[in-house]
């Protein structure tokens, strides 16, 4: 179930999730920041510290490294293990700001839909992501999805869907901030659970941008790009990188 809860006092949803939890398990979602909300109500609360980052990101205010303020300050404010929902959009933003492509353009909305499953945290896909949707949503009213429009946008959401459910170290695996030559603009991290690794560097600029990452002794042989289905050379522990503006690459070791 998901509300509307931070006008209500805590204590009354703490007591709630015990009742409900008598009668079944269930998953319960705040449309809220409050980290109290995670120590006995909610499993989940809305990340609006990162959405509302992405446009500023994008159009070149703020520097990417705000990511690691979002990771530290919720390490501190926040109970260990709570969940935060990431999104590029939802039903409100969809319907009182733009869609995702309009919004951070169709290569951004891909971009950002990449950082959103693969950044600590659950993603959220709201209705029409899947086929790039670009109107904005009644929030009341019954819309489906036009599974005819942007097939390349449905077919990067079962990628990246896939890509998920396949590794473990992207639903719970440790986060690893990993430098690159261009630490304003590029972001790079990898996510892993014991052998389960996966590198995620985006281009967050409208520019092209040529960077420099060092790897972790743990990955010592050739990276493939999930996406492309190519290999990238390792030398001596780096990787060197021409990213399109508002490109992603995600790699895992290559067999």
């Amino acid at each position: 179930m998901t509300v509307t809860v931070e006008l209500v006092p805590t204590d009354f949803w703490d007591l709630a999730r015990k009742q409900l939890d008598k009668i079944k398990p269930v998953m319960m979602l705040s449309e809220g920041t409050l980290p109290e909300q995670h120590v006995e109500a909610f499993d989940l609360t809305y990340s609006w510290n990162v959405y509302d980052v992405f446009e500023k990101i994008i159009n070149g205010s703020t520097l990417v490294t705000v990511f690691d303020d979002v990771m530290r300050n919720e390490s501190l404010q926040f109970p260990q293990g709570a969940l935060r929902l990431r999104f590029n959009t939802n039903h409100d933003k969809n319907a009182w700001d733009n869609p995702a492509v309009i919004k951070f353009t169709p290569q951004g909305a891909k971009a950002t839909a990449v950082f959103t499953f693969t950044y600590p945290g659950v993603p959220l896909m709201y209705n029409g992501e899947e086929v790039g949707n670009n109107k904005k949503l009644d929030l009341f009213e019954k819309v489906d999805i036009d599974w005819s429009k942007n097939p390349d946008f449905r077919e990067f959401y079962e990628q990246l869907a896939t890509l998920r459910a396949a590794h473990s170290a992207l639903r719970r695996g440790e986060f690893v901030r990993m430098e690159n030559s261009d630490n304003q603009k590029v972001y790079s991290f990898l996510r892993k659970l014991g052998d389960d690794q996966v590198i995620v560097v985006i281009n967050f600029s409208m520019n092209e941008r040529r960077v420099e990452i060092s790897l972790p002794d743990s990955l010592k042989g050739n990276l493939k790009e999930y996406f492309s289905n190519t290999v990238k050379n390792v030398s001596q522990g780096k990787v060197v990188l021409k990213l399109a503006p508002l490109e992603y690459n995600v790699f895992l070791p290559a067999q």
